[in-house]
């Protein structure tokens, strides 16, 4: 209903519209592939009712510009499926080991989310960012910080590595 409303608004000034949405790599240390497809699948739905022919899809490296593109090749692919009418992701994972040779569920380790972590800290990287620039004696990060991100992290840097032994050609990504 957003997207469509905006379309409308769009339409409005008579022109030719463009929609730029996004594959989200741009909040911290991880991809956002999940959030991705779900914005993805609602913008083009939108788009394809309000016959917005131009899509384009953003990867903004603001905040930091931590995150490889390669990391989002999931929402790449969805994307493309979407524009098809190819909305569910059954067979993403096929398709991914089709085009990419590499296996989607490791990719989508990318995201790092935890649910209590997607409830706590909207805006943050959930730890990673704020361990590694922010300042011991000022604190100002610390409320995102709940405690137990050093077991989160040693069970992603067991997957990372599996990803990496198993990757064909994106191991520096898992790296």
């Amino acid at each position: 209903k957003v997207y469509e409303d905006m379309i409308d608004r769009h339409h409005d000034f008579g022109k030719e519209i463009w929609f730029a949405g996004g594959a989200w790599k741009w909040q911290g240390f991880h991809s956002g592939n999940k959030l991705s497809f779900g914005r993805i699948k609602k913008s083009i739905k939108a788009c394809t009712k309000k016959c917005v022919n131009n899509i384009v899809l953003t990867m903004w490296g603001d905040g930091g510009n931590e995150v490889p593109a390669n990391a989002v090749l999931p929402s790449l692919l969805y994307a493309s499926e979407c524009v098809k009418g190819n909305f569910g992701i059954k067979n993403l994972k096929q398709k991914f080991s089709e085009i990419f040779n590499e296996n989607l569920d490791d990719f989508m380790l990318l995201d790092m989310r935890r649910e209590d972590c997607e409830q706590r800290c909207v805006d943050t990287s959930c730890g990673a960012k704020e361990f590694l620039y922010g300042d011991t004696f000022l604190g100002k990060f610390d409320s995102t910080v709940v405690g137990d991100e050093k077991d989160f992290f040693i069970k992603m840097e067991r997957k990372f590595r599996r990803a990496k032994n198993r990757s064909k050609n994106f191991a520096y990504i898992f790296s």
